[in-house]
């Protein structure tokens, strides 16, 4: 769909089918997404609540510069994913003023960062069997206390960026190439295994779980 306009979804199942479908913008506060095709954004991104599942991706483009999920809207439940989400454009995890609540990751669900995701206070994700890939900015940016992850984080040569709080992962962290970090992430159960190296001024705390360090060696700042 060309245009200007926004595709809602607020309830019952919508399909993508295996050609993929683009739309300028794209709104669920409800309902499931489904479907073996990709649904491409290309302006704007706003997910309130509702289920993405299926073996397409949902793909939020490089044009959509201020890409919103807030996870907690009254009456809705929070958001879940269980599909591939790509951002390659700007995404602000927000919470609502009714509380901090989290985007849940079930199983098959993949948070592909490619290009700038924030938290804006202690919202988190949640959910288990879930993934996180970083080769973008990963950052937060609001909230004094911790945005608690429970999907495993693999940073490929992303920039972690944490100027207010902290971020916490208890299933684990792994780091690849060359990436960065600033402010604090910390480890707190699961595995990884780290290679590479990161530069900046953070630090990467392990605070449980098993963290290893491949043959290659790992290098940061603190």
């Amino acid at each position: 769909l060309a245009g200007t306009g926004t595709l809602a979804l607020n309830g019952g199942v919508l399909t993508t089918a295996a050609a993929g479908f683009a739309v300028p913008g794209y709104y669920q506060g409800g309902g499931v997404l489904d479907g073996t095709g990709n649904l491409t954004v290309n302006s704007s991104f706003w997910w309130d609540a509702g289920t993405q599942q299926g073996s397409g991706q949902t793909i939020v483009g490089a044009g959509v510069t201020g890409g919103v999920i807030r996870t907690f809207v009254s009456g809705l439940s929070e958001p879940v994913l269980a599909r591939t989400l790509v951002n390659q454009g700007s995404i602000s995890q927000q919470p609502s003023t009714a509380g901090n609540y989290n985007l849940t990751l079930a199983t098959g669900g993949v948070l592909d960062n490619r290009g700038t995701y924030t938290f804006t206070n202690d919202v988190g994700i949640d959910g288990s069997g879930g993934v996180i890939l970083n080769s973008g900015t990963f950052a937060k940016s609001g909230g004094v206390g911790g945005s608690n992850l429970s999907a495993a984080f693999t940073n490929a040569g992303g920039a972690i960026n944490v100027t207010s709080g902290y971020i916490a992962d208890s299933a684990g962290f792994s780091n690849t190439g060359s990436g960065s970090i600033d402010g604090s992430f910390y480890m707190t159960g699961g595995s990884g295994t780290v290679t590479g190296s990161l530069a900046g001024t953070g630090t990467l705390g392990l605070n449980g779980g098993t963290l290893t360090v491949g043959a290659g060696g790992f290098a940061v700042p603190g």
